[in-house]
């Protein structure tokens, strides 16, 4: 899927890589909550281009956000049974992953972090949030923009968005490459995958 153009400012909040971020965020997401990283409160510091105004021609953002909100449709779950979030916003969560990046989202080990791979400009990642009682809580989204958005982490781009389905914060944020980049994932692009015993069924 190209992604060649940037909105405006899409609103600003937070969240499973995340994605499928963000510690695990493959969604991004991660397995593991090794990371007690937690989302700061809209508004707070921790973003570059919040609203992912920093995205020049690299990111479409319309089109990751909405390609995302179809992800109960148009993904596939990896998780089997939700799992504990380091996220502030959500007590447990999922992560799901385009169907065409599956085999490789669930070749990830979260504790050798191989094999060592690169997922695609176009690829999307969810971590869908869950609330105490098991509800929709929000999401955290990763999509690989175009070579140059964010070299340092494999031009991963990275979004909150809220129960309501709004965008709250996007872009580089701050405390999404903390986690990702402080955990040894630079070997599966910055992932964390699901361990195979924790998995649905392929």
């Amino acid at each position: 899927m190209p992604i060649q153009r940037t909105i405006g400012a899409i609103g600003c909040v937070a969240g499973a890589l995340l994605l499928l971020a963000c510690a695990g965020d493959d969604g991004g997401s991660s397995a593991t909550d090794s990371s007690a990283t937690t989302e700061p409160s809209e508004g707070s510091e921790g973003s570059e281009g919040s609203a992912g105004s920093d995205g020049g021609s690299l990111i479409d953002e319309d089109f990751v956000v909405a390609e995302a909100l179809g992800y109960a449709d148009n993904f596939v779950k990896i998780n089997a049974v939700a799992e504990g979030s380091q996220h502030g916003l959500a007590d447990t969560v999922n992560y799901w992953v385009q169907p065409e990046h599956e085999v490789e989202y669930r070749s990830i080990d979260p504790a050798t972090h191989t094999p060592e791979l690169s997922f695609p400009v176009g690829t999307i990642m969810v971590k869908e949030h869950l609330d105490a009682m098991g509800e929709f809580a929000g999401l955290t989204v990763m999509a690989k923009a175009e070579p140059g958005y964010n070299p340092d982490q494999n031009d991963w781009w990275f979004a909150n968005i809220g129960a309501d389905m709004g965008v709250n914060e996007s872009g580089k944020i701050g405390y999404c490459f903390s986690c990702h980049d402080g955990n040894g994932t630079a070997p599966t692009d910055y992932l964390y995958g699901v361990p195979a015993d924790k998995q649905t069924a392929p």
